[in-house]
């Protein structure tokens, strides 16, 4: 029994092991969210040496396909996952993202679609393919804390979103150059010549982070799973049978299945749909469209902070240090996020998410009237917010569709960004002349408001005794 009880022991920390390559792959997937704080570097610097007259607006494309890129892969990530277990796609995401910075330092000197290609799209299927597989592996290790630790791994995209703004504001503007309150481009030399290799610096520092990441990356072993006594792709976990019972629709299919469960029998649930089956429900559709409003306010609010703020705030080191206290504060949530997960329905926390995304977002254009202070604590307020989203989806297609095939249908609902990312860069460029930062930001926050009301048609879990 000791003997048992110390292999067992070890078995958890080699699990908490994979939740840290988890963690390292994921600091390297905050590189998107550093792009508000990179716009005004990179629009200064097409407007030197590239493209004059480039500006912030005109760059949105670089964040937007980013989405792209990552709705993109996320299917072919969620089907390598099935076929080559779920460390492989990690690397072939290290590899494209790593190689996609490098490229960037020479068509940064170029144009703004090479850019685009390159720190985008790039970027985006780096991401797509990193980006669910150790999730996966750690809900593996750990079925009864499906919510504790994806929120610790996806946590790494704040932290990651923090570290590399510092990065890249040190490197960049050590001095605190001032941006010209005039023009609006930085027109310092030294500066603006730094912005090629600071991308170099950024692949060093990601490559070394996610190699190790995924070093630490394994599956359980299959006398672990057998511990466990609740097969992963047979049987419903305790968490997931409280769900089921706090849903009513579902509640008489379920009642009877959970009792034997919680009694200790090993009654046969079949805890899992195909991705067929998945995408013949309505609440695929669902979380679908959910992903696609949602993340147009990520785009947007990841994109455009820095630049909003500098059209009343004259620093840049104080713009810098709010992202990255948002990057921060986005990770800390992500964790809280997913606690929440494991107590409260889907239904009750994204209504709550995406209100007060659309109040935050109605109210941010007022904070020029209250100071930098305010300004500083509707972003940071943004930044948690939204950070649910990204914690919720992966946690919900688990107790809906059941944990075999989360990958891939998460990979299928991603496909969603493949149109978010030219939507909301199209909408940024082509509606901010005509409407300004107040009428944009009321923009999405109806499409906010958009997801609060699909929301409440989600009808939970389609887990079936049989």
């Amino acid at each position: 029994m000791a003997s048992c009880k110390d292999e067992g022991d070890r078995s958890r920390w080699r699990g908490w092991l994979v939740v840290l390559g988890g963690f390292l792959i994921h600091l390297t997937l905050g590189l998107p969210y550093t792009s508000g704080n990179l716009l005004p570097y990179l629009s200064s610097y097409f407007h030197e040496y590239v493209s004059p007259g480039t500006k912030a607006q005109d760059l949105v494309w670089v964040m937007g396909s980013v989405s792209l890129g990552h709705g993109a892969s996320m299917v072919l990530g969620g089907i390598l996952e099935q076929k080559l277990t779920p460390k492989w796609s990690p690397i072939i995401g290290f590899i494209v993202l790593t190689g996609g910075l490098v490229l960037c330092s020479i068509t940064v000197q170029s144009s703004i679609p090479l850019l685009v290609l390159t720190h985008g799209i790039c970027q985006g299927i780096g991401i797509g393919m990193a980006y669910i597989p150790p999730v996966s592996l750690a809900i593996q290790w750990f079925p009864e804390k499906k919510g504790l630790v994806t929120g610790c791994i996806m946590s790494g995209i704040g932290f990651g979103a923090f570290l590399f703004t510092q990065i890249q504001t040190l490197y960049l503007n050590p001095d605190n150059v001032k941006v010209n309150i005039t023009t609006g481009y930085f027109e310092d030399e030294d500066l603006l010549g730094r912005v090629p290799s600071m991308y170099q610096l950024m692949a060093l520092i990601a490559g070394g982070l996610q190699l190790v990441g995924w070093l630490l990356l394994a599956p359980p072993p299959a006398k672990f799973i057998k511990r466990t006594s609740v097969p992963l792709n047979e049987m419903i976990t305790r968490n997931e049978v409280k769900v089921m019972l706090q849903d009513e629709e579902k509640k008489n299919q379920s009642q009877q299945a959970a009792v034997t469960l919680l009694n200790g029998t090993s009654s046969k649930v079949k805890n899992y749909l195909s991705p067929t089956e998945a995408m013949k429900t309505r609440e695929f559709y669902i979380l679908w469209l959910s992903m696609f409003f949602n993340v147009s306010f990520v785009v947007f609010l990841a994109s455009v902070y820095k630049a909003f703020g500098q059209t009343f705030i004259n620093n840049d080191q104080y713009l810098a240090t709010v992202g990255a206290i948002a990057a921060v504060l986005n990770s800390g949530m992500r964790v809280v996020w997913g606690f929440l997960a494991d107590k409260y329905t889907y239904k009750v926390l994204m209504c709550v998410l995406t209100s007060s995304m659309a109040i935050l977002l109605c109210t941010w254009t007022l904070t020029p009237m209250m100071g930098k202070e305010a300004f500083a604590a509707w972003v940071w307020a943004m930044y948690m917010d939204e950070s649910g989203h990204f914690t919720l989806l992966p946690i919900c297609i688990a107790q809906t569709f059941g944990p075999k095939h989360v990958g891939t249908i998460y990979g299928l609902v991603s496909t969603s960004l493949i149109a978010n990312g030219p939507f909301i860069s199209m909408l940024s460029q082509m509606l901010y002349p005509l409407i300004g930062w107040s009428g944009l930001c009321f923009v999405v926050a109806a499409l906010s408001t958009t997801t609060f009301i699909l929301t409440l048609f989600y009808r939970g879990s389609h887990l079936k005794k049989v």
